[in-house]
């Protein structure tokens, strides 16, 4: 039982740790989790950006698209504001 509670912990553990910029509405927003997702365990919006994905340019919009992980939350906004600017 010990094995099966660690293994589930674990998982959980790893689908919730770590962030990236995606497309969310047609905009940009930071998500904590995994891009794809973790099993059951899907990444949640933590801010929603003011940014329309068609104001980026082309490069930056299939980065955003295609779901840019970062290390930490701070990563994440750094990049938001750069691509803002």
């Amino acid at each position: 039982m010990l094995l099966i509670v660690s293994v589930f912990t674990a998982i959980g553990l790893y689908a919730r740790n770590g962030w990236f910029v995606g497309e969310y509405n047609g905009g940009v927003a930071i998500y904590k989790g995994r891009p794809q997702g973790v099993l059951w365990f899907e990444p949640t919006v933590e801010r929603k950006t003011q940014i329309s994905i068609l104001d980026l340019s082309k490069e930056t919009r299939q980065i955003v698209v295609d779901s840019i992980s970062m290390d930490s939350f701070e990563e994440a906004e750094r990049f938001v504001n750069e691509i803002r600017n």
